[in-house]
C-alpha cells in the first residue's frame, strides 16, 4: 500500500513542479546494479542487499542519497526526500523517467543526441543576453537609454543588471524620483 503511493506520487513529479525548471532523467539500465554498489559503499554494515534495508539514521540515508545524485546526475525533490526510507524505494525513485515541461528543451536534447538537424539550424536554449563590455557579438543595445533590471531571482543570478547612468537616460524611471 505504502508502495503504491509512493509510486503515484513519483510519477507526479512533472506535474508538482509545473513553475520549476525540472532537468530531464532518462534511467539509465543497470540502478538497481549501481545502487547496490553505492549502497554497499556507503554502508558498510549492509549484509545482504536482496532484502529490504532501512536507513537506521539520518546520516546514512544522506549519505546513500547524495551519492546516487551525483552518479546518476539527478536530483531528489524535498517533497519525495522524506517518503524516501529504503532501497527498494530508492530504486524505484531512479527507475522513474523525467519528462520537462520544456518542449524546446526536451526537443534540444533529442537533437543532441541524435544530430538530425540542418547544419545551418540551431536550437537555443538559452538566451543570449546584452552585455556592454563584450564587443565580439552585439556592438549596440537594442535598448539605448533604458536600464535592463533583472527581478526574478534566478534572473538576477544568470544574468546581472544594467543600471544606465542618468545622464545618458532617454526617459524618467521610477528610480530618478526617489
Amino acid at each position: 500500500m505504502y508502495l503504491r503511493g509512493f509510486l503515484c506520487r513519483v510519477k507526479m513529479i512533472p506535474v508538482l513542479f509545473r513553475g520549476a525548471k525540472i532537468s530531464p532523467y532518462r534511467p539509465p539500465e543497470n540502478v538497481e546494479s549501481r545502487i547496490q554498489s553505492l549502497a554497499s559503499k556507503c554502508l558498510p554494515n549492509i549484509n545482504n542487499l536482496e532484502e529490504p534495508y532501512r536507513f537506521p539514521d539520518r546520516q546514512s540515508k544522506v549519505r546513500v542519497l547524495k551519492a546516487c545524485m551525483q552518479e546518476f546526475n539527478h536530483t531528489i525533490p524535498s517533497n519525495v526526500l522524506h517518503e524516501i526510507e529504503d532501497l527498494n524505494s530508492l530504486k524505484d525513485y531512479f527507475h522513474q523517467e523525467v519528462e520537462p515541461e520544456d518542449k524546446l528543451a526536451a526537443m534540444a536534447e533529442e537533437n543532441a543526441k541524435q544530430s538530425n538537424l540542418p547544419p545551418n539550424l540551431v536550437l537555443q536554449v538559452e538566451p543570449i543576453r546584452f552585455d556592454p563590455n563584450d564587443k565580439s557579438f552585439f556592438p549596440k543595445t537594442a535598448f539605448p537609454g533604458r536600464s535592463t533590471v533583472m527581478s526574478g531571482i534566478e534572473e538576477s543570478k544568470k544574468y546581472p543588471s544594467r543600471r544606465v547612468s542618468k545622464d545618458r537616460r532617454l526617459r524618467i524611471d521610477p528610480e530618478d524620483n526617489v
